[in-house]
């Protein structure tokens, strides 16, 4: 059950190329991988911008291949 979920975070093309994740109680939420969360985090304050650059460099280094 997705109700007491805001977001899912999933790093998968298969379910990446979806917006939102339905359950079978119709409760909608949003599909964000890593690069959206680290995104929202810096947006936030709740980390600095120079960690987020940080961390999408170790993603590219580890070989995640959607680091903008």
């Amino acid at each position: 059950m997705l109700t007491d979920c805001d977001a899912v975070c999933v790093d998968d093309r298969f379910f990446n190329r979806h917006q939102a994740l339905t359950d079978t109680a119709n409760h909608t939420v949003s599909i964000v991988c890593v690069l959206d969360l680290l995104q929202h985090l810096a947006m936030c304050g709740v980390m600095h911008t120079e960690d987020k650059h940080r961390a999408f460099h170790k993603l590219r280094q580890a070989g995640y291949g959607l680091c903008q």
